[in-house]
């Protein structure tokens, strides 16, 4: 019975001598990781004070983990090129980059690498392979060959990786960012594409945003018929003055949107909004087929006041920016809004409406400063019929009891400026010196 007992109380503590060495064990796994972070807490406070000693001109990145040990890493350049014109210069030493790793609760240098025919712009870290670990990436210029290079941790010591493809590493990856010449190379198009290790190469395998965003550019419109329209904005499938506005942009930034579009003439077809999707992503604007002011303006950063073409310069209105309006030395143009699709010249008969531009807006402006106190917004200085300036004229036909609506017809006009007191100003002789008299500078 004793020996029964004993056997009992025996095999209870075996079993108990078990259990406390598997909880142990578990107990161990975590406190050798709750020990890496609470050493990377502590390494990083140590890092804060360790990087003022780089000097002048350095950059640095830490602290980091690879292989389950902490790092940081510092770039020093020891000369640039003259005027950072690196074409120009042979076989010059950028800097020194230079490996730290922690331990006894202070950074030690542990590898230093000499960079030749570099100029570093920044020093990252990454996991550019995708495989869990973290490499230390150089965005650089001056390079002969390509913009990025990056060191991995191979049995201790840190390594260049061989073929690495890249112009820039940026957001957490590494991508070619590269002058676009579809539309055009003049208008300042770019391109980014996501570069990718596959397991044994790095490849160039999608295009992205500058932010690495996925970009999906594909288009499945159909148009079995046209809607006309004569407002903003204008979408896939609508037709007239404003979508042949819109192609002419196009047509105007570059040889390969004048072969694409055009025989479209006036219509919105998918293969205009395929172009225009294009245009967008390499010009970092929102993608989107709805067309509105915002893209008018951007691609009229590209229209000049002399064109070989007199229809499409005559498709938008023309106004002086520089010298004299009768020896203008250059022009800017006005695009297309919600309130005026088209812009027209006020000159020679009334009514005077919104989206008329000249001399005879401003007399008017004047006038109506007279009544309201308030100053014409004129951003152009055109003298534009604004939708603004509409507004006030109705408030003064409906004061004065006129007809109100918002054009300066005989009757608007005679009662802002009264009839005319100089016969010679009166060409038409209709008794006012206005729209059909000689225009006024």
């Amino acid at each position: 019975m004793l020996n029964k007992y004993i056997k009992n109380r025996l095999k209870s503590a075996i079993s108990f001598v078990a259990l406390f060495a598997v909880f142990s064990t578990v107990t161990a796994c975590g406190s050798k990781s709750e020990s890496l972070d609470k050493r990377l807490t502590y390494a990083t406070g140590v890092w804060t004070q360790f990087k003022d000693s780089f000097g002048q001109g350095s950059s640095n990145n830490g602290p980091f983990v690879s292989d389950g040990e902490i790092f940081g890493a510092s770039f020093t350049p020891s000369s640039t090129p003259e005027n950072f014109e690196c074409w120009s210069v042979e076989d010059f030493m950028s800097g020194v980059l230079k490996i730290y790793k922690y331990s006894d609760e202070t950074f030690l240098e542990a590898q230093s690498i000499d960079l030749l025919d570099t100029y570093v712009e920044d020093i990252q870290v990454g996991d550019i392979k995708n495989d869990g670990t973290q490499e230390i990436v150089l965005n650089a210029s001056c390079y002969k060959g390509q913009g990025v290079k990056a060191f991995e941790l191979e049995e201790g010591k840190w390594s260049p990786i061989p073929d690495l493809v890249g112009s820039v590493f940026q957001n957490g990856i590494l991508m070619n960012v590269s002058p676009d010449c579809t539309p055009s190379c003049a208008d300042g198009g770019t391109e980014y594409t996501k570069i990718s290790w596959d397991g044994s190469t790095f490849v160039a395998n999608e295009i992205v945003t500058s932010k690495g965003e996925p970009v999906n550019l594909s288009v499945s419109i159909t148009c079995p018929t046209f809607r006309p329209v004569t407002t903003l904005p204008i979408k896939p499938c609508d037709e007239g003055v404003l979508v042949r506005q819109l192609i002419a942009l196009a047509q105007n930034v570059g040889a390969y949107a004048d072969g694409e579009l055009s025989s479209l003439y006036d219509r919105y077809t998918p293969a205009l909004a395929q172009w225009i999707l294009t245009y967008q992503y390499r010009h970092n604007a929102p993608l989107s087929t709805s067309i509105g002011n915002e893209m008018y303006s951007l691609l009229g950063r590209h229209w000049y006041g002399v064109m070989s073409d007199p229809n499409k310069s005559s498709i938008f209105y023309s106004y002086c920016t520089s010298g004299d309006p009768y020896s203008c030395e250059s022009h800017s143009f006005l695009w297309p809004t919600i309130s005026c699709p088209e812009y027209f010249r006020a000159a020679q008969e009334f009514p005077v409406r919104r989206c008329e531009t000249g001399a005879w807006v401003n007399m008017i402006a004047s006038a109506l400063k007279e009544f309201d106190g308030k100053e014409l917004k004129d951003e152009f200085g055109v003298g534009l019929f604004d939708a603004e300036l509409e507004a006030r004229i109705r408030i003064f036909q409906k004061q004065r009891k006129l007809e109100v609506d918002g054009l300066v017809g005989a009757n608007t006009w005679r009662a802002l400026f009264g009839n005319v007191r100089d016969s010679y100003d009166d060409m038409n002789g209709d008794g006012m010196y206005g729209p059909g008299d000689i225009i006024p500078h």
